[in-house]
C-alpha cells in the first residue's frame, strides 16, 4: 500500500452534492491558489509523521474550522502554520489555504490535541473523510448522511491497510456504526463536540492513556 499510489488518488476523486472535496477542490472566495495541492501536501506529510501510529482514533468528518481548510483531520490551520504550533508540525512546511485574515481554529481540534499532547501513537482520521455543508453554505458543517458514509469506507479501508499494526477507536456514533459495519468491535470515546470535552478526556485516559 502507498500514500500517493492508493490513497491520494482515491480521496481525490470523490464528488457528492452538499460536499467539498478538499483535495480536489478549491473555492474561488476562500480558498489561496493551489489549495488543493497544499492540502494534499500538508496531508502528506500528517501520514508520514504518524506512520508508527498504535491507534486510529476514527472521528466523523471533516469540519469547515479544521480539516476543510488544514487538509489533516481534525487539525486547524492556527495549529500547524501558527506560532506556538503542535510540536510535531513545527519546522515540517506545513501552509496555509485559506484567504482569511486569522486563521481557521476548530473548538474540537483543539480539544482533541490540548487532550493527546505530545502523544506520537494516534493517527485521527474522519469517516468521512470530506467536508458536508449544510443550509448556510460552504462555511458551516452538517453530519454526513449515510449513503456519504458508505462512499467514504473504501479511503477507511486503504487508512486501515496503511497502518495495519494500528487498533482503531471510534470517537462518536458514526464511527461506531461503520466500524460495527465492517465487523469490528472498536473501542468507543465521546466526540468532544457539543459539550462532550470531559467524557472525551476520559475516554482517552481509559482507553489509550493507561
Amino acid at each position: 500500500m502507498s500514500i500517493d499510489r492508493d490513497l491520494i488518488p482515491l480521496l481525490a476523486s470523490y464528488r457528492g452534492d452538499g460536499v467539498f472535496n478538499q483535495y480536489q477542490e478549491e473555492h474561488p472566495e476562500h480558498d489561496l491558489p493551489d489549495a488543493a495541492e497544499i492540502r494534499t501536501n500538508n496531508l502528506r506529510r500528517y501520514l508520514d509523521t504518524f506512520g508508527g501510529a498504535r491507534h486510529i482514533l476514527l472521528a466523523e468528518a471533516a469540519g469547515y474550522q479544521g480539516c476543510r481548510f488544514s487538509g489533516v483531520p481534525m487539525t486547524s490551520e492556527a495549529q500547524l502554520v501558527e506560532p506556538g504550533t503542535l510540536y510535531w508540525a513545527r519546522g515540517q512546511g506545513y501552509t496555509r489555504t485559506s484567504k482569511r485574515d486569522r486563521l481557521w481554529r476548530e473548538p474540537s481540534a483543539t480539544i482533541l490535541w490540548e487532550t493527546l499532547g505530545e502523544r506520537m501513537d494516534c493517527l485521527v482520521w474522519n469517516t468521512f473523510p470530506w467536508h458536508p455543508y449544510g443550509e448556510r453554505g460552504p462555511l458551516s458543517n452538517r453530519a454526513p448522511r449515510k449513503a456519504e458514509v458508505a462512499s467514504g469506507i473504501e479511503v477507511l479501508l486503504r487508512i486501515l491497510a496503511l497502518f495495519p499494526e494500528a487498533r482503531p477507536v471510534a470517537v462518536g456514533r458514526v464511527a461506531e456504526r461503520t466500524l460495527d459495519r465492517l465487523g469490528m468491535k472498536p473501542g468507543y470515546i465521546r466526540h468532544p463536540s457539543h459539550g462532550g470535552k470531559p467524557q472525551f478526556a476520559a475516554g482517552i485516559e481509559s482507553l489509550l492513556l493507561k
